[in-house]
């Protein structure tokens, strides 16, 4: 091998191993803020291992209700203005959220979420969604178009 096939050789391995870092860490993230609100909600579960199933699952289902979500939160900003957007889009978020958590907890036997704590996470999640939100993604109708 020359000099430049180990040098594509080093840089790709640098590239995937990048790349496995950045999304280890963002789960990881948000694997440890899902068991932090779960644990201030006072939820009990039996190992590591069904939480990170738990997680995983949910990860899992949102993905599948994440398209229903941007669905609805289309049709709804086509029919309000102003900044009501963000409101509606916060409880199209929320209800998307709710369902995959509680989804997620039916499907497991090792988690028993109360209401209150799937509520509870779900409006963390919605709020998040939000605020991590980009700007250029958030489009507001200032006036109402003309009849």
């Amino acid at each position: 091998m020359n000099n430049r096939g180990k040098d594509k050789v080093i840089v790709w391995s640098a590239m995937i191993f990048l790349f496995f870092v950045v999304i280890s860490s963002v789960f990881s993230l948000y694997f440890f803020g899902i068991l932090g609100v779960l644990h201030l909600t006072g939820v009990h579960y039996d190992s590591m291992v069904s939480m990170l199933i738990f997680v995983l699952l949910y990860v899992g289902i949102s993905i599948i209700t994440d398209v229903f979500s941007k669905l609805a939160k289309y049709t709804l900003s086509e029919k309000i203005t102003g900044v009501r957007i963000i409101l509606g889009r916060m409880v199209v978020d929320f209800f998307f959220s709710w369902l995959a958590i509680h989804l997620a907890d039916e499907l497991m036997s090792a988690i028993n979420l109360s209401l209150n704590s799937e509520l509870t996470l779900a409006i963390v999640l919605a709020i998040a969604e939000e605020a991590f939100r980009k700007p250029t993604q958030v489009k507001y109708k200032l006036s109402r178009p003309p009849s």
